[in-house]
């Protein structure tokens, strides 16, 4: 099965790929890594190190407020039910990465809580192995357990020169494209994403 869009980690980065590419219609995929005792000890879980911080005053769209209502009806209640009980009068850390993770599954994204331990650069589409030893990415080399489980992520470590959080788009899952406005290559949008034609103002 050849993936559109597909994601490797799950930091703010990585959901906020998954979001305009889910919004896009681009059915993306995302690794957000396995939940093991190795990537615990080195505080590479899914969620990325944002998960580990408390209150963030710093991020745009949280002022001061009591979350509580809010978090207990925008997240799924099995995630809400595993969560600390708010505090603080901003959002935290691991809040704030819930949500985001919601917000991109509320639109379609697929999710796979594994590690991807190796990408194939050498043909397109891109290859990527995961460390179950199943592949994905080229026509018909899908193998291993279906998709859509749940894990964590090692944000910010590298595979073999991707950083987690970029998320590699075959060109021939995209179709070739042709040169964009602003110069460079790209897939078409879907129709209801594309910019509408303006009149034509000349006489």
């Amino acid at each position: 099965m050849t993936e559109k869009v597909i994601i490797i980690g799950s930091g703010p980065a990585g959901w906020t790929a998954a979001i305009y590419a889910a919004r896009a219609e681009l059915q993306p995929l995302v690794f957000e890594g396995a939940i093991t005792g190795e990537n615990q000890a080195a505080g590479t879980l899914p969620l990325g190190q944002l998960a580990l911080t408390t209150e963030v005053e710093n991020f745009p769209g949280f002022p001061l407020g009591d979350l509580t209502a809010y978090l207990d009806s925008a997240l799924e209640e099995k995630k809400r039910q595993m969560m600390d009980e708010h505090a603080g009068q901003g959002v935290s850390g691991p809040e704030l990465m819930e949500l985001m993770r919601q917000q991109a599954t509320n639109f379609g994204t697929r999710v796979i809580t594994d590690d991807v331990v190796d990408v194939d650069f050498d043909a397109h589409p891109f290859k990527l192995t995961a460390s179950d030893g199943s592949t994905h990415g080229r026509p018909g080399e899908l193998s291993g357990p279906a998709l859509g489980g749940e894990v964590q992520e090692p944000g910010g470590q590298r595979v073999r020169g991707l950083r987690r959080g970029v998320a590699p788009v075959s060109r021939q899952a995209l179709g070739r494209g042709r040169r964009g406005r602003r110069g460079g290559r790209g897939g078409r949008l879907p129709e209801q994403v594309r910019r509408p034609r303006l009149p034509d103002p000349s006489p």
